[in-house]
């Protein structure tokens, strides 16, 4: 009887183990992973069931890094990178075909002007450099793409000069969660090293030695002095209120590998702030 109950234990477990091993498993570009039956691949869909179901689930191909079929053979799709901030700004691609933002986050408008230095100024360099500079301020905000709504482009006419206007909207391919946010700071100590601040005219930076502890008790300690409150939205954006007045919300665009990275957005201008661990 004991044998028995071994045997089908081991035969349960067998059964168990290669109905797993036996799916197919789907990677997304923002790192999570699930097992499921890829039932097709139509056009920029996707289609899939998850294990034991019969419901047709769909994804974005541009959601997604690569399948891993049961076979064994790897089918790559999407070769985004997960931008971390301004220094991966050549990093993110510049669009105007609507389907290749599919399966993205947009997280907001987004605009460039460029203007040339002088008359004899080169059209084409002006707005390479509108272009970095909408890489720049995208990347600021961790966005892998931008979709490109408007570009204007105007040549030199008489004593005008070059100018180049883009607008359009900046996508994500993930946003980091209100949970994983909260574990990370909550608590700890961190040392603001540098700021970077994108104008309508030039990107500058500058040294910074300020400390900053997130307590658990929601508090904002800047320099070891009460500085005001923070809190964590649902949407992962990070929101501080001030002793002397004033709220002010962040987009957290990293908070690993020891580093809290979070931009703030005004008209004129995106702030760039980069934390280390203590």
């Amino acid at each position: 009887m004991l044998h028995k109950n071994l045997f089908i234990l081991l035969a349960a477990s067998l059964f168990f183990g290669l109905n797993v091993y036996s799916q197919d498993k789907i990677v997304k570009i923002n790192g999570d992973s699930f097992t499921a039956n890829v039932i097709a691949i139509d056009g920029n869909i996707i289609r899939f069931k998850y294990p034991n179901e019969d419901l047709q689930n769909s994804e974005y191909k541009n959601a997604v890094r690569k399948i891993i079929f049961k076979s064994g053979r790897v089918q790559n799709f999407s070769d985004l990178s997960i931008v971390n901030g301004l220094e991966d700004w050549e990093k993110v691609r510049i669009t105007t075909i609507a389907d290749d933002v599919n399966g993205m986050i947009p997280l907001r408008d987004i605009d460039s002007k460029a203007t040339g230095t002088t008359v004899f100024s080169n059209v084409a360099q002006v707005e390479n450099r509108a272009i970095r500079k909408l890489k720049q301020k995208a990347a600021m905000m961790g966005a892998s793409v931008i979709f490109i709504q408007n570009q204007t482009v105007e040549g030199v006419k008489a004593i005008n000069k070059a100018r180049t206007t883009i607008t359009g909207v900046a996508y994500v391919t993930r946003k980091i969660s209100m949970e994983t946010m909260r574990q990370y700071i909550t608590g700890k100590k961190f040392n603001l090293s540098s700021e970077a601040v994108m104008s309508n005219n030039a990107l500058s930076g500058f040294k910074q030695t300020s400390s900053f502890e997130f307590t658990k008790e929601g508090k904002l300690m800047i320099n070891n002095n009460d500085a005001g409150s923070y809190s964590i939205s649902k949407n992962g954006e990070l929101q501080i209120s001030y002793t002397f007045g004033g709220t002010k919300t962040f987009y957290v665009v990293k908070c690993s590998d020891n580093m809290l990275v979070m931009t703030e957005v005004f008209e004129n201008k995106t702030i760039s702030y980069s934390f280390k661990l203590q």
